[in-house]
Parts: C-alpha cells; sequence; structure tokens
C-alpha cells in the first residue's frame, strides 16, 4: 500500500528508464484526445513510480507523452513495497471515483466553448465557408461525426453522447424554469443518475407544451361550460361530432349480443371524430365471442389496436358459465387513430401507462352496468391533459363524465335512456 511520505520526491524521468511491469488495465482508451489535451493544457497529474522507476500509476499519462514525442514526464517517487506494486494498480483503478452529474456539467460548459470553436475550424475545413457550402472532404460527406464537440466532451468525461445530451437538457430546464424544475436536478445531483429526472422533465415538458396549445385555441372555461351532455341515440348524435375534434372515447358500450352492431358504430365514430393519434378505450366483454366481435370489428374500421389492459376489482368474481371461466379482471381493449405522417405512428401519451389497473366495486346503486371511476381517471390522466375533450357516447349514470370534469377535461356524453341520462346531467352539473 502507499505509505505517507513528507519527503516525497518530485522530477522529471526519462521515459525510456521507467520499467512498466504487467498491469490489468490493458484498454489504454484513445490516446489521441488525451494527448491532445495533454499539448494544450500540461500534465496536471504527474506519474507515481517507485525508487527502482517502476510505474506504478499514469500510464496512458507516459502513453501520451510518447504519442507527443516527449523524452522526459514529470513523475512522483514514493517509497511503496515491490511486491505490492499490483495491489496499488488495482485500488487506484477500482476505486477510481467517478465524476458527479454536477462535476460533468461543469467540465463540460468549461470545455465547451474551447470544443465548438475547435468545431468550427473543422465545419470550415469540410467544406462549410461564410454559411456556405463548398467542396466537402469525403469523410464528411460520409456523415463521419468523429468531430462533433459534443462527442468529444462526452468521451473526456467517459459517458455516452446521449447521457451528456440528457444532463444539458435537465440542467437547462432547472435554470429556465427552476420553480418547475430544479428538483429534478437536484435529484440527479443526489443520486447521480441523470435518466429518471429527464424523462420526468420530458414528461412535465409535453404536458405543459400540450396545455399551452389547448389554451390557445379556447378561451378559459368554467366547469359549467365543460359540459355537453345529449340525450338520444349515439349513431344519429354522433354525426353532429365534429371530425378530428375528440382527444379521448372512453365508453363502457353495452355488449349483449343483440346491441354488438353498436360496436361498428362506435368504431365508425371513433375513426371520423378522433384527433390523429387520440385514443378510443373500450371496457370490454370478457365472454370469447362477444370480445372477438368487438376486438375485430374496432380493428375493421381503421382504427389500431395499441394495448390490453386488464381492469382488476376488489368486488366479488362473476362466472362465466357457458365458458366455465370466473372472470377476475375485465378488459380494456386501448386501439387508436393512426397518423399518416407519423413515422412511429403511436398514440399521444401524457403519462406511462401500467398494463394492470387496480380499480374499486361501484356501487351499481345509479346503473346496473355502472363502472368505477378509478379506471376512468387513470386513462383520461394518461391520455390527455386539462382542457382537451373526452366523449363518453354511452354515458349511462356519468361515471366517465365525473372523472373527465374532476380533473377539468370537457365532456361529451351521449345516452339514449332517459331516466339514465337525467341521473348522468344531476350529477354531473
Amino acid at each position: 500500500m502507499l505509505q505517507k511520505n513528507p519527503g516525497v520526491r518530485h522530477l522529471r524521468i526519462n521515459i525510456k528508464d521507467l520499467i512498466i511491469n504487467k498491469r490489468f488495465r490493458q484498454d489504454l482508451g484513445n490516446i489521441d484526445e488525451f494527448a491532445n489535451s495533454i499539448k494544450k493544457f500540461g500534465l496536471i497529474q504527474p506519474i507515481i513510480i517507485t525508487k527502482k522507476k517502476e510505474l506504478v500509476c499514469g500510464r496512458r499519462r507516459v502513453e501520451a507523452h510518447k504519442k507527443l514525442g516527449f523524452s522526459t514526464i514529470e513523475a512522483i517517487i514514493i517509497d511503496i513495497d515491490p511486491n505490492n506494486l499490483s495491489q496499488t494498480e488495482a485500488e487506484e483503478n477500482i476505486r477510481r471515483k467517478n465524476f458527479t452529474v454536477k462535476e460533468m456539467a461543469e467540465i463540460d460548459e468549461f470545455l465547451r466553448e474551447r470544443e465548438e470553436q475547435a468545431a468550427k475550424q473543422r465545419q470550415r475545413a469540410a467544406g462549410f465557408v461564410n454559411g456556405s457550402m463548398q467542396p466537402v472532404s469525403e469523410n464528411f460527406a460520409k456523415g463521419n461525426k468523429k468531430g462533433r464537440s459534443s462527442a468529444i466532451i462526452a468521451k473526456i468525461l467517459g459517458i455516452s453522447d446521449r447521457t451528456l445530451e440528457k444532463i444539458r437538457y435537465v440542467k437547462a430546464a432547472a435554470t429556465t424554469d427552476p420553480i418547475l424544475y430544479e428538483k429534478f436536478w437536484d435529484k440527479a445531483n443526489r443520486t447521480n443518475k441523470i435518466d429518471k429526472s429527464y424523462n420526468k422533465i420530458k414528461q412535465i415538458s409535453m404536458i405543459e407544451e400540450a396545455k399551452k396549445s389547448v389554451l390557445a385555441k379556447a378561451p378559459a372555461r368554467t366547469n359549467r361550460s365543460l359540459l355537453d351532455l345529449k340525450l338520444g341515440d349515439m349513431i344519429k348524435i354522433g354525426k353532429e361530432i365534429k371530425d378530428n375534434s375528440i382527444d379521448l372515447i372512453f365508453t363502457d358500450p353495452p355488449y349483449t349480443k343483440d346491441l354488438l352492431y353498436l360496436s361498428d358504430e362506435l368504431a365508425t365514430l371513433a375513426q371520423r371524430c378522433l384527433k390523429p393519434g387520440a385514443s378510443l378505450v373500450v371496457i370490454s366483454p370478457n365472454s370469447g365471442e362477444s370480445f372477438e366481435y368487438y376486438f375485430d370489428t374496432i380493428r375493421k374500421f381503421g382504427l389500431k389496436f395499441y394495448n390490453y389492459i386488464a381492469l382488476l376489482h376488489d368486488g366479488d368474481t362473476a362466472r362465466l358459465d357457458y365458458y366455465r371461466i370466473w372472470a377476475d379482471h375485465k378488459p380494456l381493449l386501448w386501439f387508436f387513430k393512426s397518423r399518416s405522417d407519423d413515422n412511429n405512428n403511436l398514440p399521444t401519451m401524457y403519462l406511462d401507462v401500467h398494463n394492470t389497473v387496480h380499480s374499486r366495486a361501484p356501487s351499481k346503486m345509479l346503473h346496473e352496468w355502472e363502472q368505477s371511476i378509478v379506471e376512468a381517471k387513470y386513462m383520461i390522466n394518461a391520455l390527455t391533459v386539462e382542457g382537451m375533450t373526452v366523449l363518453d357516447p354511452f354515458m349511462g349514470s356519468g361515471t366517465t363524465g365525473k372523472a373527465a370534469i374532476s380533473q377539468k377535461r370537457n365532456f361529451i356524453g351521449v345516452e339514449i335512456d332517459e331516466v339514465y341520462f337525467m341521473v348522468a346531467q344531476a350529477q354531473l352539473s
């Protein structure tokens, strides 16, 4: 082990005189970049050797000096048992402390201006002069990114380009809006992990941008004006709803065999009225025949199936006598309207979603098919933001409406049964 020695000596030693024994570290990394750093800033930390000129620490520094054509290097001599050389090297590498997120951000700031200037020089050499395109080099034409400033800084820090981008993004967000985002920068520094803070800020900023977009298109409204309840047949009333105007359809349609044809009408309505990327979430029947009919019909009308979510209630389970199956959950079938101009073609989402939702048993006092408000709130929060519009074409007693209004969404509800319509109207207004 290294010994404390107030008589430690600094000197310059001829590199040819160094004795380099077998080393644990075989991969020395990019010596060219290290050599350039030494050339610009000098050797910040001398190598460490024994009295017999055996190298203890600093193999990369030695190789960088050789690359630069230097014959000598600054060294520190220490007293150490020759038998402990391997142990010392192992401890130096294994126990080396990585930079914290904050330290990496500070180093990035220090190096960025220098590297960006160097990048501009490389671009000029590659063909960009005074903003105009000149004949380019072969490497640049092939998309060679080895000279990009962020890539160079990331390598110096020992992290990926992507990680450096995340650090920059989180720090910039915290600086721009400390009230909203500073806590995530603080968390990244406490945990020394950037991914969770980055993902959370991306998620929040996406929601905030969506809210701004909604507010820009519609004036502020009171809770009363959020409601648009319609009594009548969803087939007829659905035709009155504007094309591409709905942000989410969440519904629990009737699915007795005599009413299965309504799945065709629901799919037709959704394909026309949903905005591109918006979702249709259907509480589906459990039984094989009805489930299959709903699943196939909705896809047949052009909506894309996205996921199946198991809706778990804490109440009694039901036995499907014909199939001899106990239904421990209800299926939520999640479809969305395709976006032709989007290569990913995924639904619009503002929060991540689990494929299992733990609900609670509804009272069934207001409607024999009443569902819990839990699942409606869950999907509304994930797939819309405040001010957006939720439609339930089979409103029943108004559960989806309660969930929408409580989350400050606009709600359009359609119900054909006059008694249930009056119940929903009383509850929601």
